[in-house]
């Protein structure tokens, strides 16, 4: 028997007191943003996953309302990435090599990694027209640990020259424990170095909000070119001409910014191992051969604990597809890829049309960076909580935050049929602060 809305309208209201200082769900925020900052600054990753499962999910349920449940329940992004993640979690099932403990592991990450997106999203839909409480403390985290990673890379390799300084690729020597490379990390700072920019031109900050801000954003910029992580770099371009190109306001800017570009151009090719000296790394003979491999099992695909490693002709292993969809396809076959294409587009509808109605383009700009780096690199599935989630599900987390603010809103101007008062998150919550 279902209880009457008279009787869920009661329940509510009565934790009143807790609703007071839960609608801005600042606890829950403090507890997300360190579980996050852990990520990246300390040097295992089962603190992060301490922190995440006896404090800020258990805060996430506590801060939840039936209405909120509801809208992530309408969610297409949620929906299309719930079932991209599980279409690979059935294709390993589909093995005859099933090993149970594995299975069982992935669909306990697959919940894990469902929570946080809904943690996100619910975090972003009640502060979407300000995303500065959520952004910043990131940023910041993000920086710290890009500007340690660059001195410690000043200490540990000789640098006695800008030459020899950029003959090493920066890589983590500190946090974000096993996904040191350069590659990996030139992502998350490219993520991070596009959210201080969107943050920058949101305006409303506060002197010393700026400073950390810019500072973040140089610190951040400075360490994605010591990476020459070129799929980050790219990312990162689109993600900012992005934020420009969207406001008609910034779009003044796209000329000096590709003007600025342009003079980083010979300092790529100059590089002894630069940017463009490097080639394609083998990405057109990885595409052929895992094109090859969907080919042969287009239905389930392969799962995630399949060797599909192989090596190119010159003796060079590679381990993935480098290419998101196209790993989609290997992973869960063609339900998992049809997932992830629909996951993307209705998360590029629905961040633009935020921006569009809230002002906030943070979320269609780091959507765009991962979207743009992953045509060149990054397998991703469901892992604990660790570098796939500040700097993946984050952005995604962001889109459907995006999403259920527009179903909210519409369902606030539908009048009586939308929810009682109580029951509703403050959608203008942090506008100004």
């Amino acid at each position: 028997m279902r209880p009457s809305s008279a009787f869920v309208e009661s329940v509510w209201r009565k934790r009143s007191a807790f609703a007071a200082w839960s609608r801005d769900n600042r606890l829950l925020l403090g507890a997300y943003c360190v579980c996050l900052a852990m990520m990246f600054l300390v040097e295992s990753n089962h603190a992060p996953k301490d922190v995440y499962y006896a404090v800020v999910l258990p805060l996430g349920l506590l801060a939840a309302s039936p209405f909120g449940l509801r809208m992530i329940r309408q969610s297409i992004i949620f929906w299309a990435m719930t079932l991209y993640l599980v279409m690979i979690g059935l294709s390993q099932l589909a093995l005859p090599d099933l090993r149970f403990k594995h299975a069982m592991d992935y669909f306990g990450d697959t919940v894990a990694v469902l929570t946080f997106l809904i943690a996100t999203a619910y975090l972003t839909q009640a502060r979407v027209q300000c995303l500065r409480p959520l952004l910043l403390p990131l940023c910041c985290a993000a920086a710290a640990s890009a500007g340690l990673n660059t001195v410690l890379s000043l200490v540990l390799h000789d640098s006695s020259s800008l030459a020899r300084l950029l003959a090493n690729r920066l890589v983590a020597s500190w946090g974000m424990p096993g996904y040191e490379n350069s590659t990996n990390i030139g992502i998350t700072y490219a993520v991070y170095f596009v959210a201080s920019g969107a943050t920058l031109t949101a305006g409303g900050l506060i002197r010393w909000q700026r400073a950390l801000l810019v500072a973040a954003f140089l610190v951040l910029g400075l360490a994605l070119l010591l990476t020459q992580a070129r799929g980050a770099g790219l990312g990162a371009a689109a993600g900012v001409f992005s934020l420009i190109m969207i406001d008609s306001r910034r779009r003044r800017l796209a000329l000096p910014l590709t003007a600025a570009l342009l003079l980083l151009l010979p300092l790529a090719i100059a590089l002894p191992d630069g940017m463009l000296s490097r080639g394609d790394s083998h990405r057109f003979v990885a595409w052929q051969h895992y094109l090859a491999l969907a080919a042969a099992h287009p239905w389930l695909g392969y799962g995630i604990w399949t060797d599909i490693r192989f090596t190119s002709p010159d003796g060079v292993p590679i381990v993935h597809p480098h290419n998101w969809l196209l790993s989609a396809q290997i992973r869960g076959g063609i339900g998992a890829s049809l997932a992830l294409l629909v996951a993307m587009v209705a998360a590029l509808r629905w961040s633009f049309l935020n921006f569009r109605a809230a002002g906030s383009g943070a979320p269609f700009a780091l959507l765009i960076t991962i979207m743009t780096a992953g045509l060149f690199d990054y397998d991703l599935w469901s892992t604990g909580p660790s570098w796939p989630w500040v700097t993946f599900w984050l952005p995604m987390g962001l889109c459907i935050g995006a999403e259920m603010h527009l179903r909210l809103a519409a369902r606030e101007d539908a009048g009586p049929c939308g929810p009682p008062e109580a029951m509703l998150p403050r959608t203008n919550a942090m506008k100004g602060s």
